[in-house]
């Protein structure tokens, strides 16, 4: 092949430097537009990446310390009724914001300890709400009448344990089993004690109780009896509170404490499981209209749970008080209106009317079986995002549906029993039967396919007997 002439060569360098220079000169500089977009671009890169970072962070506290957010809930709503009494003695509209950091000045007391009645601790245990006696509660020696509160002492609810005896303790430390329902703080530390302190506080200027007087102690003539017993009472209570606190004497969490009761209740140690509900329902105080739904919601799951437990150990009254409780809680603090379309307020109704049929007052179960049916339906009706925005992450429309399904079967099966031999069974009961069978045909679930086959053959016996 013929090499290319010097010349030619530098022709094709310069016609390629002048196309180099064409293209540098053709090229127009960035416009500011141009580079403002480009900026936002950036920014809003930065942005997105900075959000979810911070999101993340966030995410992963509230996750590590979710039980302690909890517990700071489940206090608050206490010294949120203590604040207003500073409120409106002293004008104190900062006291809330004193107690959350836990540095307020408790109130002193009312009256003094030579005011009011005298009486022992074996006179106090009279006035225990039965036979229409009031209902009495000590605390570090004084006596305050809480009648006011029946809803919440009354016998059978959840606070009855504190009514006609001297609980300090308990009040200080959250335990709520019978080693812990007793006077003595020995052993305390400063903060268990403060925590006492602010319970007196709020019994002393609350609105509805009323200062009663002092426990005054008997006499004991052997006194080194007397001291054996009050350490056999200590060392009991110490070893009760043991599971109930943290290394550093706190308080253990709702969730830990909830948590092991559930466990104490599989396993059937009924006593125990009993015991830990209640120093939840301590943890979480009286329900109010101040409470969030979230506490409400706890506290009712709780109180049913425990209706729950005693069905177990077939004390059906006193799993309707805890049902009714439960239901009296709801109305409290959501409003009458949205507690009837709940599906725990429609559970607590239909469970407290199973009780009725268990103790063989079936007029009573249909009255009630139809009362949750009707709740039930409001909650399906209202929609899975209403069920799920107070359901605590428990709740769901599924659920719901299956409930009302379970309840529909109980009622058809009550009004069964109330039939005289021979007697045609009415439209309404098939009715019923129909229902649930449309609603749970081809139910993949195991409860619901469960539940078709029990209707199902139910109301195809009725036909083979017509």
């Amino acid at each position: 092949m013929k090499e290319p002439a010097q010349s030619e060569l530098r022709q094709r360098k310069h016609d390629s430097q002048s196309n180099t220079n064409a293209k540098v000169e053709n090229k127009k500089p960035p416009s500011k537009q141009g580079c403002a977009c480009r900026c936002l671009k950036t920014s809003c890169r930065l942005l997105f990446w900075l959000v979810g970072l911070v999101s993340l962070v966030i995410l992963g506290c509230y996750t590590i310390y979710y039980n302690e957010t909890q517990l700071f809930l489940m206090r608050f709503f206490r010294d949120l009724s203590r604040s207003k009494a500073h409120a409106r003695l002293h004008g104190n509209n900062n006291a809330l914001m004193m107690m959350l950091a836990g540095k307020e000045e408790i109130l002193p007391l009312k009256e003094s300890n030579e005011d009011g009645y005298r009486m022992t601790l074996e006179e106090l245990a009279k006035f225990n709400g039965e036979d229409d006696s009031p209902l009495y509660l000590a605390i570090l020696g004084r006596i305050y009448d809480v009648s006011a509160g029946k809803s919440f002492y009354g016998p059978g609810r959840s606070y009855h344990h504190y009514i006609a005896k001297d609980a300090t303790r308990s009040f200080a430390t959250g335990c709520a089993k019978p080693e812990c329902l007793v006077p003595s703080v020995v052993g305390l530390s400063e903060t268990q004690k403060r925590e006492a302190y602010r319970w007196l506080e709020l019994y002393e200027y609350h609105d509805k109780y009323k200062y009663i007087g002092r426990v005054e102690e008997n006499p004991v003539a052997d006194l080194v009896e007397q001291a054996m017993l009050e350490e056999e009472a200590l060392n009991a209570a110490r070893e009760a509170e043991a599971d109930l606190t943290n290394e550093d004497g706190s308080t253990s969490s709702f969730d830990t404490i909830i948590g092991k009761a559930k466990e104490f209740f599989r396993d059937r140690k009924f006593d125990d499981a009993w015991s830990y509900f209640k120093t939840g329902l301590i943890l979480l105080g009286e329900a109010s209209k101040d409470d969030q739904v979230e506490v409400v919601l706890r506290r009712a799951d709780v109180l049913v749970s425990m209706a729950s437990l005693s069905q177990k150990r077939n004390d059906y009254n006193q799993a309707r008080e805890s049902y009714q409780e439960a239901l009296d809680s709801l109305v409290v603090a959501l409003g009458d209106e949205n507690a009837n379309r709940h599906p725990i307020f429609a559970r607590a109704l239909s469970d407290k009317a199973a009780t009725f049929l268990l103790n063989g007052d079936q007029t009573t179960a249909v009255k009630g079986f139809k009362e949750a049916l009707r709740v039930y339906n409001n909650a399906v009706e209202a929609g899975p995002e209403e069920i799920e925005k107070y359901g605590n992450g428990q709740e769901s429309l599924e659920r719901t549906t299956l409930e009302r399904g379970n309840t529909k079967f109980n009622l058809a099966v009550t009004l069964l029993n109330n039939l005289e031999e021979n007697e045609e069974v009415p439209s309404d009961i098939k009715q019923l039967l129909r229902e649930i069978i449309e609603e749970f045909d081809n139910a993949l679930d195991v409860r619901a396919a469960n539940l078709f086959t029990k209707a199902k053959g139910l109301l195809d016996s009725f036909e083979i007997r017509e």
